[in-house]
């Protein structure tokens, strides 16, 4: 071979391994499981993120997985989001923006679709990492400052583990706490993901990436998300959902017992869930309050529609004048001394409020010379419910605090409510809201 055509031979080589290279970098081999965290750390929860994301470097992408966060910070007065595949003992950056306020369900969309396009693979899972406060939304961000939510911080037992972490809707006075609803809270620009937001961002992720297929897992690693009305909202864009009745801690999950499982082989979304919980468990296994529970959401449909039946019978007893024991019974079984609440008192656990209906009914209906017909159909019904809640929780992890918590959550207020609620999902597509008024109403008297 003479020195021109061996230069030429070395040149197309070169040029040949370069576009291998530059393909294996664009287009990454395809996965059993694409983990996408949206990681909203423009708050107070910042102080966390190092050691979830080095939980995840522990396990790093392999052939099973493909690990990618979108961390979100706020320094040096800009708004930084950046992109990072998550390797083993290490984080690669992808990209990086700057803007001076947070761009919220853009953000969110941008990342997803990018990622899905990016990093095919036969499951999808998206993991919401920040505070979460379940179904309620602020009216208002302004009377929560900065200052406020660090000043916790210096509390003795912060980093104590019978300590909540960092959640101030444990030292905040109850009229503040009514300002700090929703999921994804930036601290910098006072923004957060509404229930709108949050299902206009899924619709455009599914649609424009998934064919109008569905997520396979959303995680909440937040606060008390694992509601009937959060599982409504979302049913539509996932198949599963995991999520914590209770407040959780600062360090929130724990992502190495998490993704341990895909250093050596996948799961399916169902046992995915499963495991989660399970991991849960083994993370606040020493302390005694703590919940988390996977929800299969082809069941929620089922369990609201029963939810509705329900209420649309209470609310025919509570307008019978003449039902004075009846309202009492509803009232009892209701009340926060004999039915499972949370950090936020005005969310029950579903499984109980049927239970002690069932119970004190039953008690109730004794003392007629004939029992109402609706008594019966009630009853029936309220059995059903709770079978649907069984079949829904894949899943279910308590502390001791929480014996009989079944995994979802509801909402009943004792004396009024919320604003934010009347718009929910859940509330317009069933009659329970119609029920809260009218119990509400009659409490009063």
């Amino acid at each position: 071979m003479n020195k021109k055509k061996a230069t030429l031979f070395l040149s197309f080589f070169l040029c040949a391994t370069s576009f291998i290279f530059t393909e294996e970098n664009t287009n990454p081999k395809p996965s059993k499981w694409t983990f996408m965290v949206y990681m909203e750390a423009a708050n107070d929860l910042e102080i966390f993120a190092p050691r979830n994301l080095k939980q995840m470097q522990q396990i790093g992408s392999n052939s099973n997985i493909n690990i990618v966060v979108c961390h979100n910070v706020y320094e040096k007065n800009t708004y930084s989001s950046r992109t990072f595949l998550i390797k083993k003992g290490k984080k690669e950056l992808l990209r990086e923006d700057h803007c001076s306020h947070e761009t919220g369900e853009e953000n969110l969309v941008n990342f997803c679709c990018e990622m899905i396009n990016t990093y095919t693979a036969d499951y999808y899972a998206l993991i919401f990492w920040n505070h979460g406060t379940g179904v309620l939304e602020p009216t208002s961000r302004s009377a929560l400052s900065s200052s406020d939510i660090f000043s916790l911080s210096n509390s003795p037992d912060f980093f104590e583990k019978e300590s909540k972490g960092f959640t101030p809707l444990q030292t905040l006075k109850k009229s503040r706490q009514q300002i700090y609803k929703g999921i994804c809270f930036n601290d910098a620009s006072g923004k957060f993901l509404t229930e709108k937001n949050l299902c206009q961002a899924l619709k455009k992720i599914c649609a424009t990436s998934l064919q109008n297929k569905k997520l396979d897992l959303i995680g909440f690693d937040a606060c008390l998300m694992s509601m009937i009305e959060i599982a409504t909202a979302i049913e539509p864009f996932a198949k599963t959902m995991v999520a914590s009745q209770d407040v959780e801690r600062g360090t929130g999950w724990n992502y190495y017992y998490v993704l341990f499982p895909f250093s050596l082989t996948s799961l399916t979304p169902e046992d995915f869930g499963k495991h989660i919980v399970n991991a849960y468990r083994k993370t606040y296994q020493k302390i005694k309050d703590f919940t988390l529970s996977c929800i299969l959401l082809e069941k929620i449909k089922e369990l609201k529609n029963n939810i509705s039946y329900v209420a649309f019978l209470l609310q025919k007893i509570m307008i019978r004048p003449e039902d004075k024991k009846l309202k009492l019974s509803i009232k009892t079984s209701r009340n926060k001394h004999l039915c499972t609440y949370f950090e936020e008192p005005e969310f029950i656990d579903l499984h109980h409020l049927y239970h002690n209906l069932l119970v004190n009914l039953e008690q109730t209906a004794k003392t007629y010379p004939e029992i109402p017909p609706e008594i019966e159909i009630l009853k029936k019904e309220l059995l059903l419910g709770k079978n649907f809640i069984e079949e829904a929780v894949h899943a279910n992890t308590t502390g001791t605090a929480y014996p009989q918590a079944k995994g979802i959550s509801i909402y009943f207020p004792e004396y009024s409510i919320h604003s934010s609620y009347r718009k929910c999902c859940f509330a317009t597509q069933s009659h329970w809201l119609s029920f809260l008024k009218s119990y509400l109403s009659t409490h009063k008297k």
